[in-house]
């Protein structure tokens, strides 16, 4: 007791302080959404090979879980995704202009759909371009939306919004992309993108955490984590359909 009654005292002293002002955070500097606009494309990430590890973590009301996934990615032609929990390869994905063709790995079985499944299962109205470029933390619809932009003391704010879709961009007084918030029809996707780090000369999120609400599943949240990311070509992709699989298809 005799040792805490000086530390309340010394505590009560700095509570009874009047306190020094703070300089109130001023505004960043308005600029046109044009000019937003070319600042952000200039920072879209430019590549031929997108080869990367990362931890993901998904919350929804129907699981809570950890797994890892590696992707190699070639522009516009192909996205390679391999998944898998405790070191075990739970399922392994290849996706192109044309198909959506998935291995899963824990029931023997090999998927095939056409590449506007993946959009009408995620309600998002995209093409392979689109996908690829979420994949690698792009801005996408662009060049359908007009935007209007606005300013406060963190962000600079580009709004645009058509019959199909509102779509709201968050960006750092660097012009990076902090934040992309999509309503589409009864589906909501919010986009959060942290760490920028330095990949060859270009400026990468290696943190990104996504929140998805939708009618049917309600609210989901995926946070990513890459560990690495780099730009060149991998050594191989491997994407070989074992003879005892059950081949599913439409």
């Amino acid at each position: 007791m005799k040792i805490l009654l000086p530390i309340l005292f010394l505590l009560a002293l700095f509570a009874c302080k009047t306190p020094s002002k703070i300089a109130k955070a001023k505004t960043l500097p308005p600029q046109p959404a044009r000019f937003l606009l070319s600042q952000l494309q200039s920072r879209q990430l430019n590549y031929e090979w997108f080869v990367a590890k990362a931890k993901v973590k998904l919350e929804s009301k129907e699981q809570d879980v950890s797994f890892s996934v590696q992707i190699k990615q070639k522009r516009d032609s192909l996205s390679w995704f391999v998944f898998k929990k405790v070191s075990v390869e739970g399922a392994r994905a290849q996706i192109t202009p044309k198909y959506v063709e998935v291995l899963d790995r824990q029931n023997n079985e090999y998927n095939k759909k056409p590449f506007s499944f993946l959009a009408q299962q995620l309600q998002i109205p995209f093409i392979f371009t689109d996908f690829q470029q979420l994949v690698v933390g792009n801005s996408i619809w662009l060049d359908k939306l007009n935007f209007n932009s606005s300013q406060d003391t963190l962000y600079y704010h580009l709004a645009g919004k058509n019959e199909q879709l509102e779509l709201d961009l968050y960006l750092n007084s660097d012009y990076s992309l902090a934040r992309l918030n999509a309503i589409i029809g009864a589906y909501t996707l919010e986009a959060n993108f942290y760490n920028y780090q330095p990949v060859e000369n270009q400026s990468i999120a290696h943190e990104v955490e996504l929140f998805l609400t939708s009618p049917e599943a309600g609210r989901s949240r995926i946070k990513i984590d890459y560990s690495r990311i780099e730009l060149t070509a991998p050594d191989a992709v491997n994407f070989e359909i074992p003879d005892h699989y059950k081949v599913i298809s439409d």
